[in-house]
C-alpha cells in the first residue's frame, strides 16, 4: 500500500539515491478568473517541459455556473518534483496538497532475480537441444521473460519520473453566486407550491367522498322537510 504523507506537503522530497521509490504529488489550486486559469494551465505545461519532463494529459473545462477548471498530469524527473510542487503552488491559492510514496526497490529486485533465472533456464534448454517435450516449456518461459523484462523497465522508469497532478479552479463570479441564490429561492418556492398541490390533491381524494355523502344527506333531509310542510298545509 502507498505511504501517504500529510495532506499539506511543504518539505523537500526525500533522497532516492539508495532506493527506488515512485512519487506522486497532487495539488488543487484556485485562481482568480478564466484568464488566470488559461495562463496557469499554459505555465504548468511549459514548466514541466523545462524540468525535463512531459505532459501526460490535460483537461480544460468550459465555464459552468461562472466557474472554469483544468486538470493537468505531468511526469517530471523525481529529483525535480520539489521544483514542480513549488512552481504550481505559486499559481494561486492552495486548496489541497499532498504527496504519496511507493517503495518499489524490492519489487525490482525480485523481477531481476526471476529474469536471471529464466535466462539461465532458457540457455540450458537451448544448449542441450530442444526436444518436442521441451518446446512448449521453452516458448512459455521466453514469453514470461519478455513480459518481466518490460515490466521491470516500466517500474524503473516510473521510479525515475514522478507523477504530479495539478487541478486548477476559478473563483465563482458575483453574478454566478447571485444566480445560484435565485435558483435556490425559486427551487424552495416550487417546493412549497408542490407541497400545497399535494395537500389539495389528498383532500380531494380522501375527503371528496365524505363531502359528497354529506351533501346528499343534506338534500334528502331538505326534501323530507318540504314534504312534511306540504302535508301540514293540506286541508284535512
Amino acid at each position: 500500500m502507498p505511504q501517504v504523507l500529510p495532506k499539506v506537503f511543504t518539505g523537500s522530497v526525500p533522497n532516492t539515491s539508495s532506493r527506488l521509490q515512485r512519487y506522486g504529488a497532487s495539488l488543487r489550486v484556485q485562481v482568480k478568473n478564466l484568464d488566470a486559469l488559461s495562463d496557469a494551465t499554459k505555465r504548468a505545461m511549459r514548466f514541466a517541459r523545462l524540468l525535463g519532463g512531459y505532459v501526460a494529459s490535460v483537461e480544460y473545462g468550459a465555464p459552468k455556473n461562472g466557474r472554469g477548471g483544468a486538470s493537468i498530469v505531468v511526469r517530471v524527473p523525481v529529483d525535480r518534483v520539489q521544483d514542480a510542487v513549488e512552481e504550481y503552488s505559486g499559481l494561486g491559492t492552495i486548496l489541497a496538497q499532498h504527496v504519496s510514496i511507493v517503495d518499489v526497490t524490492k519489487a525490482v529486485q525480485e523481477e531481476a532475480k526471476e529474469i536471471a533465472r529464466l535466462q539461465a533456464d532458457i540457455a540450458r534448454i537451448e544448449a542441450g537441444g530442444v526436444t518436442p517435450a521441451e518446446r512448449a516449456r521453452l516458448s512459455a518461459e521466453k514469453a514470461r521473460l519478455d513480459y518481466l523484462t518490460k515490466l521491470k523497465a516500466t517500474t524503473v522508469r516510473r521510479a525515475e519520473l514522478a507523477r504530479v497532478k495539478l487541478v486548477l479552479t476559478t473563483k465563482p463570479t458575483q453574478a454566478a453566486a447571485s444566480a445560484g441564490r435565485f435558483d435556490r429561492t425559486m427551487s424552495d418556492a416550487g417546493g412549497v407550491l408542490l407541497r400545497e398541490a399535494e395537500i389539495l390533491f389528498y383532500v380531494l381524494i380522501v375527503a371528496g367522498p365524505l363531502l359528497l355523502l354529506g351533501a346528499g344527506a343534506a338534500l334528502l333531509a331538505r326534501a323530507q322537510r318540504r314534504r312534511f310542510e306540504r302535508r301540514l298545509l293540506e286541508p284535512s
